[in-house]
């Protein structure tokens, strides 16, 4: 499962960002994603660790990769 399925991206967020097509799986380890549906941009390493300990995706699948 990719973030951008849990986390349901519109096609446009989804081609925007950097976690996709290849990174979905681990969009935790790469700044600069499109988060919260596409509506947050995540640009410092201290902003997306911050978000990503809320985010249901990463609660859910982080800890089985």
């Amino acid at each position: 499962m990719n973030c951008w399925e849990v986390i349901k991206c519109s096609e446009k967020h989804r081609k925007s960002c950097p976690a996709y097509p290849d990174r979905g799986s681990d969009c935790w380890k790469i700044t600069g994603c499109m988060c919260k549906g596409g509506t947050m941009q995540m640009t410092t390493l201290t902003e997306k660790l911050k978000y990503c300990k809320e985010c249901v995706y990463y609660k859910e699948y982080s800890v089985k990769s």
